[in-house]
């Protein structure tokens, strides 16, 4: 996996190998994914890992560039013929020994029409610096936004009949997804101290609708109250 990086202090690009794997699956028996033998979208994730030895510079930017983009999108204009490109940027000049958020939770590989759901975008930031979240517009080649369709935009990417609401503190991004279809999303995190800007980082996901069959819940056995009577 190439990662780029570069800055005014030069560039360089660095192969990253494969550290673990993990399937994206549901939880549930009436949903299961492509992955489980099942018709529901499945996906596969792949962690890459590698140490890179840096001088000190202000304004890298690391990116990593796959194409093309899945022709089923229905949110974007000919995304069959776009890149998608990542991108996080770090000062290790004023800001040394800076980490850059981790995500906390996996988006499923799928979501229901018709159905309140939240994507959840939370990170924890090890030096303890102040997080702000926004919805942004994805990226192609050189790290160029990419065109939405008429009637879509970066805070208004999928058809929702409760509309889209992003909490900028959590990054939680909640709707109620209408249409079915694949759609695409972003979102930028940048990473405050001391009043100022010290690193930003991107995500971008591929939102899955699909129509999902009605679902019960069945509760069994006992539950007490504190004093231990049966409720």
């Amino acid at each position: 996996l190439p990662v780029e990086y570069a800055s005014s202090c030069g560039a360089a690009t660095a192969f990253l190998v494969p550290a673990d794997t993990a399937e994206m699956t549901s939880g549930c028996n009436g949903l299961l994914t492509t992955c489980q033998g099942g018709g529901f979208p499945g996906a596969e994730l792949i962690y890459y890992r590698d140490t890179i030895s840096l001088p000190a510079c202000a304004d890298w930017t690391f990116s990593w560039t796959s194409c093309c983009r899945n022709t089923a999108i229905l949110n974007l204009l000919d995304p069959h013929l776009e890149e998608m490109v990542l991108t996080a940027s770090l000062d290790n000049l004023n800001q040394p020994g800076n980490s850059s958020p981790i995500f906390q939770e996996l988006t499923g590989p799928f979501v229901c029409a018709n159905t309140p759901v939240c994507i959840a975008n939370t990170g924890y930031d090890p030096d303890g610096d102040s997080l702000v979240y926004s919805m942004t517009a994805p990226l192609g080649a050189i790290g160029a936004p990419l065109a939405y369709l008429p009637g879509y935009s970066s805070i208004d990417p999928f058809p929702s009949t409760t509309g889209h609401a992003l909490d900028p503190s959590t990054g939680n991004h909640c709707a109620t997804p209408s249409t079915i279809g694949a759609y695409v999303v972003a979102y930028e995190v940048e990473e405050w101290r001391n009043g100022a800007i010290v690193g930003r980082s991107r995500r971008d996901l591929q939102i899955s609708v699909v129509n999902c069959p009605a679902g019960s819940v069945e509760i069994s056995g006992t539950v007490n109250d504190t004093l231990g009577a049966a409720v």
